[in-house]
């Protein structure tokens, strides 16, 4: 098929771009899911900052009483 006599309509009608659209998806799918893997991974990885964070917390109050923001 040439250019010259290309036709866009039976090109839509013919479902030549449902399988692009079906390709773009599944990129689309398949980056959210490495994403929200990594966001886990992340969040998996912070946790044992936040036991200790909230270790030094519990330090500071019973060394110095009542919270400043309390």
């Amino acid at each position: 098929m040439s250019m010259a006599n290309f036709d866009p309509s039976s090109f839509m009608s013919g479902g030549g771009i449902q399988p692009l659209l079906d390709w773009q998806a599944a990129c689309l799918d398949s980056l959210l899911q490495v994403q929200r893997m990594q966001f886990e991974i992340l969040a998996a990885w912070f946790q044992p900052f936040a036991g200790i964070n909230q270790d030094l917390w519990d330090q500071w109050i019973a060394r110095f009483g009542v919270p400043i923001d309390g």
